[in-house]
Order: C-alpha cells, then sequence, then structure tokens
C-alpha cells in the first residue's frame, strides 16, 4: 500500500481515552514520512487493587520515543495529576519546551522543589486568546471552567484543518476565581467552516443526566453551614481547587472564624495561588500547629485527604 504522501493533521492517543487519567495525546501534521508532532498533556493515574505495590501509572512513552526528533513541545491544558503529573518523569528526556499558564508553570516548578527532582524542563508561557506557533501548528489557549485554575482548551490549527482539545471542562455560570467556560469563543470556531474541524472533547459524566450545581451554589451551602455550627468545623477538598479553598476561607471570615490548613499540598498550592493575586481579600491561613490555641467556635480546619488516599495528608 502506497504511504500517504499529503499533508494531513493526525490524532493518536496515547492515554486518557476510555480511561479516568493517564492523559496524553499527539498531533502530528505533514505526510507520513515527515510529520512534526506536539504533544497535548502528559498525566498519570494511580495504581488500583489489581496493581499492588504500585502507586502511579504514566503513559507508555514508546511511540514518542520513536519519532523524537519530529515532536516539537507539550502543551499542557491544566495541572491535576492525571494531565500533567508525569511531566518531570517523561519530558526532560525529549529535551523539548513546554507551554502551559502562569499557575501551571508555578505548580511544576513547586513540584520540583518539593520532590528533590533533578531533571528540569523548559517551560514557555501560554495566555489565553493569544495564538502562538510551534512548527506546522497555531495553537491557542481557550478559557474553560475547571476545579483548578487557568484550565484551558486548545484550538490547534494547522493548514489542512483544525482541532478543538477541550482538557477538562464545565459549564458554570459563576465560578468563584476564574471566568465562566467561554462559549462565544467555542461558537466562532465552530461557525467558521473555511477549513475542516474535529472535537476531541472530556467525556467525564456525559451520560449522566442533569447538571451539575455551580461553585458560587457550593459557597452559599457552605457559608451557612459554618454560620450555623456551635462548634469547630472540619472540611476537606481537593488541595488544588483554588475556587473552593476561598469559598471556604470566605465562609469562615464572615462567621468570625479563622482557617487552619492541614496537609502539605493545601499550603504549596495556596502559597502559590496567593504569590498570584488569586487570594486578594482572603485573609492568611494558620498552620496546624495553632489549632489548639484557638476557641472551637473561632476556627474551620480546612484538611487534604478528600479522596482518601493513602498518606494524602
Amino acid at each position: 500500500m502506497a504511504r500517504q504522501q499529503q499533508d494531513e493533521l493526525v490524532f493518536v492517543a496515547l492515554g486518557g481515552v476510555g480511561e479516568i487519567g493517564m492523559n496524553m495525546a499527539a498531533y502530528g501534521f505533514g505526510p507520513e514520512r515527515s510529520r512534526k508532532w506536539i504533544v497535548v498533556d502528559c498525566g498519570v493515574t494511580f495504581g488500583g487493587p489489581e496493581q499492588p505495590g504500585i502507586e502511579l501509572i504514566m503513559a507508555d512513552p514508546s511511540f514518542l520515543e520513536e519519532i523524537a526528533d519530529d515532536v516539537l513541545a507539550l502543551v499542557l491544558t491544566h495541572c491535576h495529576e492525571d494531565h500533567y503529573g508525569a511531566v518531570l518523569d517523561l519530558w526532560p528526556a525529549f529535551e523539548r519546551p513546554v507551554y502551559c499558564t502562569a499557575f501551571t508553570a508555578a505548580m511544576l516548578a513547586a513540584k520540583r522543589a518539593s520532590d528533590n527532582i533533578v531533571d528540569n524542563v523548559t517551560v514557555r508561557p501560554m495566555q489565553v486568546g493569544k495564538p502562538f506557533t510551534v512548527g506546522p501548528f497555531t495553537i491557542e489557549a481557550i478559557n474553560v471552567a475547571h476545579s483548578i485554575p487557568e484550565s484551558c482548551a486548545l484550538l490547534i490549527s494547522t493548514p489542512v484543518g483544525r482541532a478543538v482539545h477541550t482538557g477538562d471542562w464545565k459549564l458554570d455560570p459563576h465560578p468563584i476565581i476564574a471566568k465562566p467556560t467561554d462559549t462565544e469563543r467555542f461558537g466562532q470556531i465552530g461557525a467558521d467552516t473555511s477549513t475542516p474541524i474535529a472535537l476531541v472533547c472530556d467525556s467525564t459524566n456525559a451520560l449522566k443526566d442533569g447538571t451539575s450545581p455551580s461553585e458560587d451554589e457550593v459557597a452559599a451551602t457552605l457559608a451557612a453551614l459554618i454560620a450555623e455550627s456551635p462548634h469547630r468545623v472540619v472540611l476537606t477538598t481537593f488541595a488544588s481547587n483554588v475556587g473552593r479553598v476561598v469559598s471556604i476561607a470566605r465562609a469562615a471570615e464572615k462567621a468570625g472564624r479563622q482557617v487552619v490548613l492541614s496537609g502539605r499540598a493545601l499550603h504549596r498550592i495556596s502559597g502559590i495561588a496567593r504569590e498570584l493575586g488569586m487570594l486578594e481579600g482572603v485573609p492568611p491561613f494558620l498552620d496546624q500547629d495553632e489549632y489548639k490555641s484557638i476557641p472551637r467556635s473561632k476556627v474551620v480546619l480546612l484538611c487534604t485527604g478528600s479522596q482518601g488516599e493513602a498518606r494524602a495528608a
């Protein structure tokens, strides 16, 4: 069979399709013998009962190793572990840049320092609404709402076609610290019929009926519960859900309580968020060593470990 000699845009799923976690995909452009590639996301998944003793599982990079000379860059949609958790393990060997937002870049740097990782990657900034070029690809980050700051979908454009890679997203009209998903921009992309377009879309819970509540609804419920509690309040959440942390902090302040953080990840991520201006107006958090000196009715203890993972705290 003759090999394809015309330029084409191709997609290869390396992980995260038909499964939760370990997200990693490659987009190639060009004729079959001389394609250039970009990689989107580089995540991990957690070992289950059928993999005793295995904590993390990464996508098999052998396909990328075979085409390493033609791999141009890695682009990250956001910094949940299932989308970026393997970057510092797999990507240094390729010696190619990583494009990501400021929050994701700060999380990568903190992860490297926390885990004492020697290898490093070259990070290049990516901003929503400002397209950039990598070889034959033009890439635009599009704002999407999600449970972690600065989540993006990607519009990947080539001379023969385009792909929208959504990453994780939610239609939340009132997120706490971010803008809603940019449905207007998605509408503009769909209305442009000048080149073909493909959609590579997150489908988590897509077959479930109903809608998820907005973060401002969650915030209102938290505020009511904290206000009516006569004693100490203990809450847990994903450390990376900065919007939820802000909701808890605001509710605690309104109820005359101080927030104590318990968990390394909570301290690390809240510190990054504060440095990037995401906690404006939120009082400083206290360390767990200060917990015992605060009256029960004046404290909210915010803990990691919401998924019950071993050693999560």
